[in-house]
């Protein structure tokens, strides 16, 4: 089937790790059989530049407050300190509900973002509103001008999030008579961080189309549209299995962008609170780059962690899968996530997880794969550690990293992934009549 995939962001020359789950399932789905075409334009921001801006206010804020505590240290007597600590114990691993096919709308969270509270958050709400729209109806309009240009044109177009991608899909779909599935993947539903006039117009966009497609089923609830399926995005094969020793003395890694909100703050302190005997094992390795990595370098520091922990910057994919090979886990402390890609593949290579019930994580736990901790404080991320590296205290402990990896691949590999959508794509092609709509 000739499939149109459409993406506000892929990964380029100049990025080549932005939105790798895309490629992914643009590979499975060529390697299926489809053929294949990406049309991708990125939005113009300013987001860069704000995110340059955070950055050098935290290396200043850093560099401040360590010349406050020189001048404290210069001017008071010391004062023996003791690091605290908690009793850890064995975590839950309950296992999560199985996930339905296709989940209601309705069931989101309630609103807990700053949108619409107080006069300045309308104003700043307004103005990130109207810089949003301007991005995305300039990549919109070329996506609408790339997929015009296809000859033949593509029997269904699949656009992944529904800005700027789904609104040029619908809009080509309704010109073309071309159904329309789309893929979301933004946590901002689940953040509360769009204003009711985005979610408005998201839902007459979802409405246009032949399917939507949320990757777990917290991110369907949140979703404001009728009968979201599930489909989650692909793990690639191409993670060898750790080795051996790593579950022993591995390192902890985590991976993803250093921002506020990815709660790599919580898990440095959770780390600093593990008996001294697991940190002697374990070293803790944060992967990627962010505006907080210089806060979170002071905070390595602070808590007496130089040589233990290691903020590695941005690294290739390649170099995930070598430091996956030496893991004795992976870990997320992101109180909201859509899905867990970094989880998979740690578990394509064999690696258990340690993760914050944040939604995502739920929908990739199987018996054996890890362990979930009800909330991303400190205590209880110390508490899932020690469990998950305790043996005999939890399932993960005793299960043969090759059925870690069996499963992770039976139930996300390309193969599967693609078979659910090859069967959304026919199911749209099928329909009669507008098949932009359900």
């Amino acid at each position: 089937m000739r499939v149109a995939i459409v993406a506000g962001e892929y990964p380029t020359s100049r990025a080549p790790e932005r939105a790798m789950f895309v490629r992914d399932q643009v590979d499975a789905l060529r390697a299926a059989g489809h053929d294949v075409t990406v049309v991708h334009h990125e939005p113009p921001t300013l987001r860069r530049a704000v995110t340059d801006v955070r950055r050098r206010r935290a290396v200043t804020d850093v560099r401040r407050r360590r010349a406050e505590r020189r001048a404290a240290a210069s001017t008071s007597t010391p004062v023996a300190g003791r690091r605290a600590s908690v009793t850890v114990s064995s975590a839950s691993t309950t296992a999560p509900s199985p996930a339905p096919a296709v989940v209601a709308p309705g069931t989101a969270p309630s609103p807990s973002g700053s949108a619409g509270k107080g006069a300045s958050a309308r104003l700043r709400t307004a103005g990130r509103v109207l810089h949003d729209r301007a991005g995305q109806a300039a990549a919109a309009a070329a996506m609408r001008r790339d997929l015009r240009r296809l000859d033949p044109a593509p029997e269904v177009v699949h656009a992944h999030n529904v800005f700027p991608a789904g609104a040029a899909a619908v809009r080509f779909g309704r010109e073309r008579d071309v159904p329309v599935v789309v893929t979301e993947h933004s946590s901002a539903f689940r953040r509360d961080q769009l204003a009711p006039s985005e979610i408005a117009r998201a839902r007459r966009i979802y409405e246009a189309c032949a399917a939507v497609v949320a990757v777990s089923p917290s991110q369907a609830a949140a979703l404001p549209a009728e009968d979201v399926v599930v489909v989650g995005n692909v793990v690639p094969a191409g993670f060898g299995l750790r080795r051996p020793e790593a579950a022993r003395s591995g390192d902890l890694v985590s991976i993803g962008t250093l921002r506020a909100h990815k709660g790599m703050d919580a898990l440095v302190r959770a780390y600093a609170i593990l008996p001294a005997h697991v940190r002697d094992r374990h070293h803790l390795v944060l992967v990627g780059d962010g505006p907080e990595a210089p806060r979170l370098a002071a905070l390595v520091a602070e808590l007496g962690l130089t040589g233990r922990v290691r903020l590695t910057g941005h690294v290739a994919r390649d170099r995930v899968a070598t430091i996956l090979r030496g893991a004795a886990l992976v870990v997320s402390a992101s109180p909201v996530e859509t899905f867990g890609v970094t989880l998979l593949e740690g578990l394509s290579a064999g690696v258990p997880f340690v993760a914050v019930r944040s939604g995502g994580p739920e929908s990739v736990w199987f018996p054996g794969a890890g362990v979930l901790v009800p909330t991303g404080s400190p205590e209880n991320l110390a508490l899932g550690l020690e469990a998950a590296l305790t043996p005999g205290t939890d399932e993960c402990t005793t299960t043969p990293d090759e059925d870690r990896r069996r499963v992770a691949q039976d139930r996300f590999g390309g193969p599967a992934v693609a078979a659910r959508l090859s069967a959304l794509y026919r199911a749209a092609t099928a329909a009669p009549g507008d098949r932009t709509g359900r």
